[in-house]
């Protein structure tokens, strides 16, 4: 190798050798991501006690919260602090979003990841309009869009906490093709958010609930679909089973979750503050459901990456 082709070559992890695998952006920014897909989990949680609580409108002015970033009494008033959390929650998601995108373009070498980190910028930012015009124009329908939309956003990190993490740079081990299992593990993914959309319908516009207990059983045969089809086609793959089987206990979780809200909600009077169970058994149920969403993102990712490493084409394009 000429000295001219080898000061060409890009610097990997201090080392100008091509036999040494490039060893990712560091731990650091991967902790990074995590933590701001935890902070957009618990975002979206005091977002559920929001709604259960009704006190979506409880500051009618937007960004800030009568006309402060810290409004007077906010920490004694429930409905207060439920919505002013939220929004200060929502402010600390953009940061870490914004701190990440830009570790994300000083310290890793993928371009589609950088793209990505951007994106996600973008996406915290239509995200905090979205919920400012709930605000703004007194909107059930902006109201149940924020809702939706802050569960993709979540993907989004969770993705980005993926991306960076090692199981996604290490080599895939050896074992039959996951293109069918990535196949499945897509539709379950789509089958728990459109449980999610149903959801927010009967939250947010009083939707009949039959349908959304409908979804969830279709929800949970696909959930056990998924977990049949990692034991008996992906044996012997934990990055894949394991996920697989924290799927399938989160949705037995939430079935009791689903009926207890759905109990709880029954009983609720209007014009009448909610109960303590009225409150965190729906928020708890959308919280698990958030969960359930997040889990089967990351075993459709780890069943894809498998697949397109399979692929040299689609390999190279994604290195």
């Amino acid at each position: 190798m000429s000295l001219k082709n080898a000061t060409d070559r890009p610097e990997r992890s201090g080392s100008d050798s091509d036999s040494e695998p490039w060893a990712g952006p560091g731990r650091g920014v991967f902790w990074l991501a995590v933590a701001g897909a935890v902070v957009t989990f618990l975002l979206l949680s005091v977002g559920g006690v929001v709604t259960s609580r009704d006190a979506g409108m409880v500051y009618e002015t937007w960004p800030l919260s009568n006309g402060s970033l810290n409004p007077e009494g906010w920490t004694k008033d429930p409905d207060q602090r439920a919505e002013h959390g939220h929004r200060l929650l929502g402010a600390l998601a953009g940061l870490f979003t914004v701190a990440l995108a830009i570790q994300l373009q000083r310290r890793d070498r993928r371009r589609w990841v950088k793209i990505l980190g951007w994106f996600a910028v973008v996406a915290v930012i239509a995200q905090g309009i979205l919920g400012g015009l709930r605000v703004l124009e007194w909107s059930t329908d902006y109201a149940m869009l924020h809702g939706c939309t802050g569960q993709l956003f979540l993907c989004v990190m969770v993705g980005l906490a993926y991306v960076t993490s090692r199981d996604a740079l290490k080599p895939t081990e050896r074992g039959r093709s996951t293109h069918g299992f990535a196949v499945v593990a897509s539709a379950v993914w789509l089958t728990i958010f459109a449980q999610i959309i149903l959801g927010a319908r009967f939250r947010h516009t009083g939707w009949p609930l039959n349908s959304h207990m409908f979804g969830a059983c279709v929800t949970a045969g696909t959930v056990f679909w998924l977990l049949g089809a990692a034991l008996y086609g992906q044996p012997g793959r934990r990055a894949l089973t394991r996920p697989a089987y924290l799927l399938a206990a989160l949705v037995i979780v939430q079935t009791g979750l689903g009926l207890g809200a759905a109990q709880a909600v029954s009983t609720q009077e209007f014009f009448v503050k909610p109960t303590l169970a009225q409150v965190l058994l729906p928020s708890a149920h959308q919280a698990v459901g958030a969960l359930l969403l997040a889990t089967s993102f990351i075993v459709a990712l780890r069943a894809w990456r498998r697949a397109v490493e399979a692929d040299s084409v689609l390999g190279e394009v994604f290195a």
